[in-house]
């Protein structure tokens, strides 16, 4: 009998080295294509934001929930007191809209959406600016472009947006508690690719980094927030607002 002829050991490492190299071509744009499924799914939380918001308005005068003093926006607040927007337990009311747990998350930042309970907030893995009438930033105090009432609002005024923030001067700095995957959407950088954003009419769509600005923050240049908007009233950002690296 004939015995059949086996692979010899120089034809394995060329079956293996060709099966490495078609690996390594593939790798980055598998990489990509993760990216921008994650990508995807977070537009679609943020969109899902926007759709609550829109329902909760219309059954509350048109105004919507506010983030936490009217300029966290990376908190919800619990009931803190007995008058004004400190006796509503706004998580509750969120919730009571379908917002909650991963919708206030991108698959960037999971874990984000969590109790503080020192503070008597809930931690959000989006900024949200819902209720901000004054925008601060270190150039000054400037009349809000922010959804509060949305049938004074305009459509394109943000009503969420990634977190793409720098903390302590440093993109990934600040306690994991609070800072944790931020900011989320990046590639090999440090740096944030872009981010999406949820607008008052409850659209949604991606904004490529090089276009946001530091509009507001409660932090001074200690939290620097960054996102999009055309509508900026009467801000006009100097070029230290402009993104950078």
């Amino acid at each position: 009998m004939r015995q059949g002829r086996a692979f010899t050991l120089i034809e394995l490492l060329v079956v293996i080295a060709i099966l490495a190299l078609l690996l390594a071509l593939l790798a980055p744009s598998l990489s990509r294509a993760k990216r921008l499924a994650r990508r995807a799914v977070c537009r679609s939380r943020l969109h899902g934001i926007g759709t609550g918001m829109n329902s909760y308005a219309a059954a509350n005068r048109g105004f919507v929930i506010p983030c936490r003093y009217r300029s966290v926006q990376l908190c919800l607040n619990y009931k803190v007191g007995s008058s004004g927007d400190d006796a509503i337990d706004w998580v509750a009311a969120a919730a009571a809209y379908n917002m909650k747990g991963d919708i206030w998350e991108c698959p960037d930042r999971p874990g984000a959406y969590t109790d503080n309970d020192i503070y008597y907030q809930m931690l959000l893995g989006y900024q949200y600016f819902g209720g901000i009438r004054t925008w601060t930033n270190p150039w000054g105090k400037f009349p809000s472009r922010s959804p509060d009432q949305l049938g004074v609002s305009g459509s394109g005024w943000v009503l969420a947006a990634d977190c793409t923030m720098k903390i302590d001067s440093v993109w990934g700095g600040g306690r994991p508690s609070a800072y944790a995957n931020m900011p989320q959407h990046r590639a090999d950088d440090p740096w944030p690719e872009g981010g999406n954003h949820v607008y008052a009419d409850g659209s949604a769509g991606w904004v490529e980094f090089q276009k946001m600005i530091y509009i507001h923050s409660w932090g001074g240049w200690a939290r620097i927030a960054y996102w999009y908007q055309r509508d900026l009233g009467d801000f006009v950002p100097p070029e230290a607002a402009l993104a950078k690296p």
